[in-house]
């Protein structure tokens, strides 16, 4: 089983792990122009490999080499340590990001930099394993480790036993969202809701080998989902069945403007509406529901036989 974890020894691989590859990017629109943030996991210099390395107990010498050099070499002692999970996992860990995340650590407070945060991981782990494909192999992101495992080796998509690609923070971000509406903190429940409604349509189109290349806009990301599930409302004769289409737009929708509105985005202008606790509470309960429905397209491919 360890040993296919040497599957992450190519260039790719090692480029999104140390953080060369850029992997999207955040754009936001605010009264004074559009916020730009470059979407990628720390950025490690070799010396900072090297420090890594000791903190798993292998000594590598900073001698020059090439940064990939240095990660071989890391993954390769994790393989015979038997180490190997918690290495890759640390890549993925707040604590990577904390210690070498430049633009992670630019953001101005703990809401801005889980948003940031999660949708790393996600795209990471969603590029990481579009680079395994051909293997037949996929990396699943647990909570303090990593696993390889065989594509379609029956990953458990319920909401209740989340353990797939992406399907992770799905779960993780329900939990917080809850914490959240406890706490009285109703900003970040629309945050987090917004993003939880953006982690399964982006595993929903990773599903189908679709590239979710849409700068964050969850709109256009549901409209992908639709082209490939056969959700498109024009598709259907039936009025019951374009009435539930319409209402999950509509849901969508009203959470992206209710996240720009009043969500915990960069701008805070005058126009900020404060968000009561029922309104939070709504929001929250819609995008679970949606969530779920979501997956359960997924698991069943479409929703209906044409």
């Amino acid at each position: 089983m360890l040993e296919k974890f040497r599957l992450l020894k190519t260039k790719k691989i090692i480029a999104i792990l140390n953080g060369d590859e850029v992997l999207g990017k955040i754009e936001d629109k605010q009264d004074f122009g559009t916020y730009s943030m470059e979407l990628r996991l720390p950025y490690l210099s070799g010396r900072n490999i090297c420090d890594v390395a000791t903190e798993f107990g292998k000594y590598i010498d900073y001698d020059g080499r090439s940064r990939w050099e240095y990660m071989y070499e890391l993954i390769e002692h994790g393989i015979q340590s038997k180490n190997i999970a918690t290495i890759v996992a640390y890549f993925f860990s707040e604590t990577n990001f904390t210690e070498h995340g430049r633009e992670y650590n630019k953001l101005n407070n703990n809401r801005e930099r889980t948003e940031y945060y999660n949708r790393v991981i996600n795209e990471a782990i969603l590029k990481i394993n579009k680079l395994l494909s051909f293997s037949r192999e996929e990396l699943v992101l647990g909570k303090n480790s990593v696993y390889m495992k065989s594509v379609g080796n029956g990953v458990d998509l319920s909401m209740d036993s989340i353990d797939g690609m992406g399907q992770n923070y799905i779960k993780e971000i329900s939990v917080k969202i809850d914490k959240n509406l406890e706490s009285g903190d109703y900003d970040s429940v629309l945050t987090q809701s917004r993003t939880l409604l953006e982690e399964v349509f982006i595993y929903a189109l990773e599903k189908r080998g679709v590239e979710a290349n849409t700068h964050g806009n969850i709109r256009n990301l549901y409209k992908l989902v639709k082209q490939n599930y056969s959700m498109d409302q024009s598709k259907f004769e039936d009025v019951r069945v374009k009435e539930i289409l319409s209402g999950l737009e509509k849901i969508i929708v009203a959470i992206s403007e209710f996240r720009n509105n009043n969500g915990d985005a960069h701008g805070r202008g005058s126009k900020r509406n404060t968000i009561k606790e029922h309104h939070a509470r709504l929001v929250a309960n819609s995008a679970k529901s949606l969530g779920e429905f979501m997956i359960s397209v997924i698991n069943n491919r479409q929703w209906f036989s044409q």
